[in-house]
């Protein structure tokens, strides 16, 4: 009988412990749900038009700086200030300027669908920006340049030069028209021949 009861009692302990040490465990991974829940909420900012493009002008500093380690992951980070800023403001008169910055910036790290997608959302949604023409340029010159789509890039300096007859830039598109998909050797042959 006195093994029976040790055993018992043994049992009762190891229930015990075990009972306190998975109550302590769940209630340090509340605990560390609730820190880390709150990390998360200390984290959230909420920024006002000047506060965002103040970080802009410094991640515009590190960009323009070469030597900046991880360059090309600041300026990632750059394009993805500068769509924040034009999201979260997209009624302020710097939100295009944000857009077609970003585009170039995205030209810059050879990311050409993102500069597209970027470029197309100012010609949509920004009609009156003035740098809307150099976006529908800047659009055919990237799928001339990069993608060798002439289709669309020819489709987008038409649009330049249809919507912005007079804009320096049409002169420039008409000339891109005329030679879509010839080799600058076959260009500079056209040219001497003539």
């Amino acid at each position: 009988m006195k093994i029976s009861n040790i055993f018992t009692s043994t049992l009762f302990s190891v229930l015990l412990v075990s009972a306190v040490f998975t109550g302590c465990s769940s209630d340090n991974s509340s605990s560390s749900d609730d820190s880390s829940t709150a990390v998360r909420e200390a984290e959230v900012v909420t920024h006002t038009p000047e506060t965002l493009h103040k970080e802009i002008k410094e991640l515009e500093e590190a960009v323009a700086n070469l030597d900046t380690p991880n360059h090309d992951k600041v300026t990632m980070q750059l394009i993805e200030y500068y769509q924040s800023y034009a999201d979260l403001f997209s009624n302020n008169e710097k939100a295009p300027d944000m857009l077609f910055k970003a585009g170039n910036q995205a030209v810059n790290l050879q990311d050409y669908t993102l500069s597209l997608s970027l470029y197309n959302n100012v010609e949509i949604h920004y009609r009156n920006y003035m740098k809307r023409p150099e976006c529908l340029f800047l659009q055919g010159f990237v799928y001339e340049s990069y993608l060798n789509e002439f289709g669309k890039a020819k489709e987008k300096y038409e649009k330049l030069i249809k919507q912005y007859p007079k804009h320096e830039l049409a002169g420039q598109a008409k000339e891109s028209i005329k030679y879509l998909g010839i080799s600058d050797e076959e260009r500079i042959r056209q040219f001497e021949n003539q």
